[in-house]
């Protein structure tokens, strides 16, 4: 059942990938005079990040997360590596996640503030440390994966950075230029 829920996470995660992905190709520059053929850049994203697709579907057009978030997709990946990170506090705490004091510093640094002053403020405060950076080497992640050079996933010509959030085994997608 274990191995079931990490394979789970990791297809949500996979597919969290491809949506991000999809979103931050959407919304880079495309040059103004050349045609903007928004399924020839989504299919291609989606086959090789999630999984293989139908030359037929025009899945993007029905796709709402791309009105209103400006490549801000990997926003929930990236609030899932931060909530993995604040957990640790309840987990280190006496009584788990229903330790009285654990519960009132989250409301003290996190609820209370609200938005009257970074919210990277508040989770350090929270933590009493800096974040951790979950993000794993690059040349760790090509070569677990037997990647070649050229099979390295890039956008806009950047490398995707790859973090790992709530389970080991599941990756989610931070550009190096939306963080």
């Amino acid at each position: 059942m274990n191995d079931a829920k990490l394979a789970n996470a990791g297809v949500l995660y996979r597919r969290q990938f491809a949506f991000a992905s999809l979103d931050l190709a959407m919304h880079n520059q495309h040059p103004e005079d050349a045609t903007y053929d928004c399924v020839a850049i989504s299919n291609p994203i989606l086959e090789k990040v999630f999984l293989p697709i139908d030359p037929s579907t025009t899945f993007v057009s029905y796709f709402g997360h791309l009105n209103g978030y400006d490549a801000g997709y990997y926003g929930y990946a990236w609030a899932d590596a931060i909530a993995a990170d604040m957990a640790t506090v309840f987990e280190k705490a006496k009584d788990g996640y229903l330790d009285k004091q654990a519960g009132m510093k989250l409301r003290r640094e996190i609820y209370e503030p609200g938005d009257s002053r970074d919210v990277n403020v508040s989770i350090e405060k929270f933590l009493g440390r800096k974040q951790s950076d979950p993000a794993i080497s690059e040349e760790d992640r090509h070569r677990a994966r037997g990647e070649k050079e050229s099979d390295r996933w890039t956008l806009a010509g950047k490398p995707i950075v790859v973090v790992e959030a709530l389970v080991p085994s599941a990756c989610c997608v931070l550009s190096e230029f939306s963080v």
